[in-house]
């Protein structure tokens, strides 16, 4: 299996089955995955989601996944 990037992947899961609402992978040309930025944990607060790493957190807009901002930790 090839790396192809860091993130997450959403899904749907109803009585039809599951399905992939949306994907917030970022590609990337590294080999290995950066653990400070490697996705950790999944949330969503009234109409944002968010991703939580080791060193940063991102928010998407939960009806469009489009990112809205990006906190990032001083290591």
């Amino acid at each position: 299996m090839e790396f192809e990037g860091e993130g997450a992947l959403i899904y749907t899961i109803t009585d039809q089955g599951i399905s992939q609402t949306a994907s917030l992978v970022e590609q990337s040309d590294n080999q290995y995955e950066d653990w400070n930025t490697a996705v950790q944990r999944i949330l969503y607060v009234g109409d944002t989601l968010y991703t939580v790493a080791n060193g940063e957190i991102k928010s998407y807009g939960l009806e469009t996944f489009e990112p809205i901002s990006i906190l990032k930790f001083d290591q």
